[in-house]
């Protein structure tokens, strides 16, 4: 690498319908306890639309056996998306606001919180769990025979090929470090708030490698990283331990 500090910024920030975290997580115990019926949802990063079908048939039938397992009654988020289209013409929402031309996002949130308090009650739902797959920064550093990026328990080399002779030599005389991007799967409980009770991520495969040649991070091939089911097994099975607890 030509430069001692490489970052590369291909991260979406996850709105899951407004959820807001807490730095006091729920044990494994407790989550069990507040959420026996809860409404699932799925979220995936846009730029994965493409895959949608291929990540669900994977994901799902996991999802729905580790509800039975903990004895969770789940509901479909149908009734959530109803209720916000509903509030939203009772309330004369905009998105944009016509004098200053920005998002109306206080207003928006405003709405979803109240959707969940109105459902909450109605369905007699204790809580919200989303799941799916997101876009995390992954750490990387080389430094004598190491070249691994780290991100939510998984660790990949961030090289194109691998490490070879040259940039084993060369990392002994300077250090590379910076971020890089990888796919994660996740699952998270929060309430009626949208304050995130718990989350749990488990790294899937990275997303971009750094080419060395080019001197710059290269993007793998999304359809590509779904082929590798022992990775998004590893990623389900660590952000399972929200249920299962720790291994």
């Amino acid at each position: 690498m030509k430069n001692r500090i490489l970052i590369i910024v291909a991260l979406a920030l996850i709105s899951l319908t407004g959820c807001q975290t807490t730095s006091n997580y729920l044990s494994t115990e407790q989550i069990k306890s507040k959420y026996k019926k809860v409404m699932l949802f799925t979220y995936y990063e846009d730029g994965l639309a493409p895959f949608y079908e291929k990540i669900d048939d994977f994901y799902q039938p996991k999802i729905d056996a580790l509800m039975v397992k903990h004895s969770i009654t789940t509901i479909k988020s149908d009734a959530y998306f109803a209720r916000i289209k509903k509030l939203k013409i009772e309330m004369n929402y905009q998105e944009f606001d016509p004098n200053t031309g920005k998002k109306n996002s206080a207003q928006y949130r405003q709405i979803q919180k109240l959707a969940k308090k109105q459902l909450k009650k109605e369905l007699n739902i204790d809580g919200f769990m989303h799941y799916g797959v997101s876009i995390e920064k992954a750490d990387f550093s080389s430094g004598g025979l190491s070249f691994m990026a780290k991100w939510d328990g998984a660790a990949e080399n961030y090289l194109v090929g691998g490490a070879g002779a040259g940039d084993v030599l060369a990392s002994f005389f300077v250090t590379e470090s910076g971020t890089t991007s990888g796919l994660s799967f996740f699952i998270l409980f929060s309430d009626e708030n949208s304050v995130t009770d718990s989350e749990v991520r488990g790294g899937i495969e990275l997303l971009s490698l750094y080419d060395d040649a080019q001197d710059k991070f290269i993007i793998k091939p999304v359809e590509e990283l779904l082929d590798e089911e022992d990775k998004m097994q590893f990623g389900f099975d660590r952000a399972a331990k929200i249920l299962n607890g720790k291994k």
